[in-house]
């Protein structure tokens, strides 16, 4: 495990934040930890900015010595465990010699899937003095393996498209007399992919498939079992028919806050996640959304997906992510933050009021938006001009880009560039 102080003030301000919760001064806030995967930088860039733009320091936990998020000007202290987000061992090594260094209540924040499995799994173990940003494990678990989660919607009775969970090649064929087509073929457990499926995906969240001998097809490169898959009913609707509430549900079961989204763009086309965003008011999904959490005994930070059926008008549930958005910290500029509502419960402390929701917000991840257009464009479903008016409107929320606190946007456009030349070389 290797510490890493980012400059002497950074230093100076960690060991000032580093002594333990009784020794601080009055309208000093406890430290928060952050975790970061490699090569998912956005999800804890925008958590440590969230937290940050409250005055909370900030311990960026990562993988390697380049995470994005550990040059925030919010960061106090940068430690490095390689493997984080698949080795129990060196996460629970590094938060046990955190809590010892600094003290509790100390909040930790998971922001993608491996290091919140990790997290999950380890949280009843881990010191009282740390405070992990999840909920009861079991039920985490369960909203985190997509073929569990369908047992949960199927016995609470939420409006999922029909689903299988296809165990082996016999399972899969069943499925497809049964199946209305066409159908999505998705990874039953995001991050936890063997070759052959990595390979059947090609970097998508999903694959369309049109008939029984396209699924039959797909299936045939999955090998005989352990097929990892989801096969679910599609959902009619273009890509502008996702929609995500974001929620916080505090330790005693109350919605704090909540926030939807609409993916007016995503990557890949037609199979990804949003690269373009607005923010929306949909009291009533919003409303139904906090009873389903409630319901479920759900508590933490939630993502739930939802796609508009083209037809009906109806929303169908896709999934429920306990975690931050990779997008997430648009919800934070849109006037709801709810890593600092997740972070005060941990800690004890009035969040104080919210201020008012900015409907009509719109946030872009550049790069991959760009990637997107080239899709839509060469699909005919996106001009040129329709393309360029978007990204040119009044206060555009930048993903990694942003003024106040410039230093890992740059860095990334930096890293993109080289790699762009290296390429063109």
């Amino acid at each position: 495990m290797l510490r890493v102080a980012n400059s002497p003030q950074v230093a100076e301000h960690a060991a000032a934040a580093g002594r333990s919760l009784a020794a601080r001064g009055a309208g000093c806030l406890p430290l928060a930890v952050v975790l970061s995967c490699e090569g998912h930088c956005e999800p804890a860039l925008g958590v440590v900015r969230a937290l940050g733009e409250r005055g909370v320091p900030v311990i960026v936990l990562s993988e390697t010595a380049q995470a994005a998020a550990a040059l925030s000007r919010h960061c106090v202290e940068h430690v490095v465990a390689p493997q984080l987000g698949g080795n129990p061992q060196a996460l629970h090594a590094a938060l046990s010699d955190l809590a010892d260094r600094h003290g509790g209540p100390l909040p930790v924040f998971p922001t993608v899937d491996p290091d919140l499995d990790t997290l999950v799994r380890l949280a009843p173990s881990l010191d009282a003095r740390l405070a992990p940003v999840v909920g009861e494990p079991g039920l985490m678990l369960q909203l985190m393996d997509k073929a569990a989660f369908q047992a949960i919607a199927q016995a609470q009775g939420l409006p999922v498209p029909r689903t299988w969970s296809p165990a082996s090649q016999a399972e899969l064929a069943d499925a497809a007399r049964e199946a209305r087509y066409p159908v999505i073929a998705k990874p039953a457990f995001p991050y936890h992919w063997h070759s052959a499926l990595a390979q059947a995906f090609s970097g998508k969240k999903a694959q369309l498939l049109d008939d029984a001998p396209a699924l039959l097809a797909f299936g045939a490169t999955l090998g005989e079992r352990d097929l990892g898959v989801l096969v679910q009913e599609y959902v009619p609707g273009a890509d502008d028919q996702h929609i995500d509430v974001h929620a916080y549900v505090d330790r005693q079961g109350r919605a704090l806050a909540t926030f939807a989204g609409c993916k007016r763009r995503i990557y890949p086309a037609h199979a990804g996640s949003g690269c373009y965003v607005e923010a929306l008011d949909l009291p009533e999904l919003e409303r139904r959304t906090v009873d389903m959490l409630q319901r479920i005994g759900f508590t933490g930070l939630a993502n739930v997906n939802y796609k508009r059926h083209a037809v009906t008008g109806e929303y169908a549930l896709l999934e429920i992510n306990p975690r931050v958005s990779q997008w997430g910290f648009f919800t934070t500029r849109a006037g709801v933050n709810l890593p600092w509502l997740a972070y005060c419960d941990r800690v004890g402390l009035d969040a104080g009021p919210l201020p008012a929701r900015r409907v009509g917000l719109r946030y872009v991840d550049s790069t991959r938006d760009l990637k997107a257009f080239r899709q839509y464009h060469a699909a005919g479903e996106l001009t040129v001009a329709a393309y360029l008016r978007s990204l040119f409107r009044w206060r555009l929320i930048h993903q990694s880009l942003d003024w106040r606190d410039p230093v890992p946007g740059l860095s990334l456009l930096w890293r993109h560039a080289r790699a762009v030349l290296g390429r063109a070389r």
